[in-house]
């Protein structure tokens, strides 16, 4: 048998060679701003829109043309992958639903996950403004009376999240709502009609 990197390294070599990475685990986000790092300085404690809108802009980019085309498609996958990675996707987890019922400042907690879900499908939360508390319990994240007035918020903001049901998580697709074609009542029944557009 050919001699193995194992038989010609001494154990205490070996050890070095498989020694474990001591970097911190970057979050979503974080890793996508830190591909462009060397014209770009990413701010993690403003919200994640405006970042990329920067972002953008420091590289001229022109909307929907060229690179900002790529850049955009994967700032939106950020944005969900940082959303599952901040609140979690198991809907079968009590722990995850009240991670995020914590965020928009639901008290006390409820007992079940049927509850839980009661709550998300009649709360109108902004998802980018969700991602942005970054689980912070500190930052309590505005909920709204209604579809419509969730809506008028985004765009005005210009804080829309990509719909992307299909890679959302279970507990993201309670918050889907209907941004571009709002109306008047909760969510789950709207869902199912399967036209959402997310906030």
């Amino acid at each position: 048998m050919p001699p193995t990197l194992l038989s010609l390294c001494p154990a205490t070599e070996y050890k070095l060679l498989v020694r474990p990475s001591t970097e911190p685990m970057m979050e979503p986000l974080e890793d996508f701003f830190s591909g462009y790092a060397v014209a770009f300085t990413y701010n993690a404690s403003a919200p994640a829109t405006r970042e990329f809108r920067r972002l953008s802009k420091a590289n001229k980019w022109e909307a929907n043309k060229g690179p900002w085309v790529e850049a955009n498609r994967a700032f939106k996958t950020a944005l969900i992958r940082q959303f599952n990675f901040t609140y979690g996707t198991n809907k079968s987890s009590l722990h995850d639903w009240h991670g995020v019922l914590r965020q928009i400042g639901v008290s006390p907690l409820p007992h079940t996950i049927g509850e839980c879900q009661q709550i998300v499908e009649r709360s109108f939360v902004n998802l980018v403004d969700l991602v942005d508390a970054r689980g912070d319990p500190d930052k309590v994240v505005r909920t709204f009376p209604n579809e419509k007035a969730l809506s008028s918020y985004t765009k005005r903001t210009k804080k829309i999240f990509p719909k992307g049901e299909a890679k959302a998580g279970g507990i993201l697709e309670f918050f889907l709502r209907h941004i571009f074609q709002p109306g008047e009542g909760a969510g789950k029944k709207r869902r199912r009609k399967k036209r959402a557009t997310a906030n």
